[in-house]
């Protein structure tokens, strides 16, 4: 009887300790896949009444978009990424990208937040914020004005670059603003 009872107790032991590493694993699952998605939003500032896709073939200007920065560190070029990225997946929407003169929308950027980092060994995600504002040159009416906003996974192997997120940020909101 006594070799039944240390049997039955070894083995219920067993099962409770097997039962935390499941719930342990579970757990840590469920933590990493909630951290391996990549955030976006795209969220309007103000009159909400405006018209919220542009017309297609007509002429875009994109202003020249300053440099982003982090905690008091500019990221040289990062503005000019911006603009290139905008001009790239607006180009085949547009008439032409042209002269703000010539132009009938003017497409103006400002990055609010450009925070590069290395989350694959630091655990803390990539983020960019934009202001995007959109204008009919004619009649200086705003068409568009959103802020732009994408966070990376906090969790990954391969660190995602500022660059990246804010190219398929730019590419996806193009791709909604369009008739």
């Amino acid at each position: 009887m006594k070799k039944l009872t240390h049997h039955y107790y070894s083995k219920l032991i067993k099962f409770k300790q097997m039962k935390n590493v499941k719930i342990l694993l579970m757990t840590v699952l469920v933590l990493s896949i909630s951290s391996c998605t990549t955030t976006m939003s795209f969220t309007q500032l103000a009159n909400a009444d405006q018209q919220q896709q542009l017309e297609r073939n007509r002429n875009i200007h994109i202003a020249e978009v300053s440099d982003g920065a982090f905690v008091g560190r500019v990221f040289a070029g990062s503005g000019a990424t911006v603009a290139n990225f905008f001009t790239v997946y607006m180009r085949p929407f547009a008439a032409q990208i042209t002269s703000e003169e010539e132009a009938y929308y003017i497409v103006n950027a400002v990055i609010t937040h450009w925070e590069p980092r290395a989350a694959a060994w630091s655990g803390i995600p990539t983020q960019v914020r934009m202001h995007v504002s959109i204008v009919e040159r004619a009649s200086r009416n705003e068409v568009i004005n959103k802020e732009l906003s994408i966070r990376g996974r906090s969790v990954t192997w391969a660190s995602q670059s500022a660059e990246g997120l804010a190219e398929y940020m730019i590419r996806n909101f193009v791709s909604e603003i369009f008739q």
